[in-house]
């Protein structure tokens, strides 16, 4: 096992454990980073995209968008449902061969494209489901990178949004630990690269915070920006999924 997979397996088993901690609690608790979804939403929700992304990585590359998954049926115990989600991707993931083409939703993927989507949307859900009760456990800042370099890739490949005249280059810079990106946005679409450039816009904050901010989970005021911030919420707003 790399260390890189390392690093994505153990996030997904320590938030198994949050995450059914989160299901034994006041499932009506709004989730304030998710508008409109309380916690037992949120945990249906991260379950049905655990077994959806299972169909995926037993999809072959070429086959159609696989179907999702119902919602537990009533009398479901919410806890065991979601544990048993992670438990069958970890299964799969520890025990085939990740280099294994299968489908994706944003060009070439295999099984290790799946485990570091299904990492990051789960860290992601339970920050967001942690948030319902108080104070959530901290992301871990390589994760965090690994989730920058992630959101760069898809915005590139599926989900940017070009609009008319809006066209500059920002820059991020961890302050916490390696980590640089310069961000490029243009009518024509967007690009980026590694390592240290000027940009239009410049943006400091601890790798957890950018991971965050580029989801649209804290708001800009929580960084270090230098210069326009106009441009900034332009770009959160061409990139907003």
């Amino acid at each position: 096992m790399t260390e890189s997979t390392e690093l994505l397996i153990g996030s997904l088993r320590e938030d198994r454990a949050a995450l059914l901690s989160l299901a034994g609690g006041d499932l009506d608790l709004a989730v304030p980073t998710c508008p409109g979804w309380n916690l037992r939403e949120l945990l249906i929700h991260l379950g049905r995209v655990h077994r959806w992304a299972g169909r995926a990585t037993e999809s072959a590359p070429t086959a159609d968008w696989p179907d999702f998954p119902p919602r537990p049926g009533p009398g479901t115990h919410l806890g065991s449902w979601i544990v048993d989600g992670i438990d069958s991707l970890i299964e799969r993931f520890c025990t085939t061969d990740l280099d294994r083409p299968c489908w994706g939703f944003a060009g070439d993927a295999d099984l290790r494209w799946w485990l570091r989507r299904q990492t990051l949307e789960t860290v992601l859900h339970r920050w967001d489901g942690q948030t319902a009760g108080g104070s959530p456990d901290p992301i871990d800042g390589d994760l965090a990178v690994v989730g920058v370099d992630e959101w760069c890739e898809l915005e590139s490949a599926r989900w940017f949004k070009p609009q008319p005249g809006l066209s500059a280059t920002v820059h991020l810079h961890a302050t916490d630990g390696d980590g640089e990106w310069l961000l490029r946005i243009s009518p024509e679409g967007f690009t980026w690269q590694h390592g240290h450039h000027k940009g239009d816009v410049a943006v400091r904050a601890s790798r957890a915070k950018l991971f965050l901010i580029l989801w649209n989970r804290r708001g800009i005021d929580s960084a270090e920006v230098f210069g326009d911030t106009g441009t900034l919420s332009n770009l959160l707003a061409a990139t907003a999924v």
